[in-house]
């Protein structure tokens, strides 16, 4: 059970509970690995896409399009995925380059 504030929607589904706020993430059992940002959730398929849940306003949620992810990271509003082929991705705020990832290899 995670628990957590949900004022974004970032944890998306809460349940009362003797009066405490039980959150469940809206993602699947195939779903081997999830990370939480500061305003937004992201997790990784088995089958290698990303989901999202949570604040997206700047663009911290945009990973529909990611394929090939095998982990992913999440900071406050940004998220990084590592594809099996070693590149990376990036998407959200770059106020200060954290998204500038564009020909990272190897990694």
């Amino acid at each position: 059970m995670i628990r957590g504030f949900n004022g974004r929607n970032i944890l998306a589904v809460a349940f009362l509970l003797l009066g405490f706020f039980f959150i469940i993430i809206p993602v699947y059992a195939a779903t081997p690995q999830v990370a939480a940002g500061g305003w937004h959730t992201v997790g990784v398929k088995t089958d290698g896409t990303v989901v999202a849940a949570g604040n997206g306003d700047y663009g911290q949620a945009n990973v529909s399009g990611w394929t090939g992810i095998e982990q992913v990271a999440a900071g406050g509003c940004h998220t990084v995925g590592v594809k099996t082929d070693g590149t990376v991705v990036a998407v959200g705020i770059n106020n200060n380059g954290q998204t500038s990832v564009s020909g990272w290899t190897g990694i």
